[in-house]
């Protein structure tokens, strides 16, 4: 009789250990996903906010037809909303990646280098009077660089 209590117990232990590991790995999985589904939508939010000015730039057909400081003018008057959008998005992202997400934004405000606070209006830097073929291109890689950072993982 005992060796039957025992094999009952190793099967109720057994049953029981299954249970944990069961709900153990469901818990994980559906953490995973709902922080993906998080990651998601925040990614598409940002991305969302700076497709009018992608969109303006990616247009220009002939850079030389184009009015003098039109990078700077479209990314300037977009600033806010595209800084709103960092914030909002920069939680989503952690350590280095994170760390590289805020390196890629100041290059984008300042493609130049340089500290962003002492500029003395936001995206100077990509002023070219005589040549805004080179800043379309530029602020379009800045642009294509943040991005990168709201590709689905």
């Amino acid at each position: 009789m005992s060796d039957a209590i025992l094999a009952s117990a190793i099967g109720v232990s057994g049953t029981i250990l299954g249970i944990l590991i069961g709900w153990l790995l469901n818990r994980l999985t559906v953490n995973h996903t709902v922080k993906q589904q998080e990651f998601y939508k925040a990614a598409a939010a940002f991305r969302a906010a700076f497709a009018d000015e992608y969109r303006t730039l990616k247009a220009v057909v002939r850079p030389e037809d184009v009015e003098d400081g039109l990078v700077q003018t479209t990314l300037a008057n977009a600033a806010a909303k595209h800084e709103n959008a960092c914030i909002l998005f920069c939680p989503y992202l952690t350590g280095k990646r994170k760390q590289q997400f805020n390196q890629a934004w100041r290059d984008y405000v300042c493609p130049e280098g340089g500290d962003v606070a002492e500029l003395p209006s936001p995206f100077i830097d990509y002023y070219q009077e005589t040549r805004p073929d080179i800043s379309i291109k530029l602020a379009l890689k800045k642009l294509d660089r943040l991005m990168e950072f709201a590709k689905p993982i």
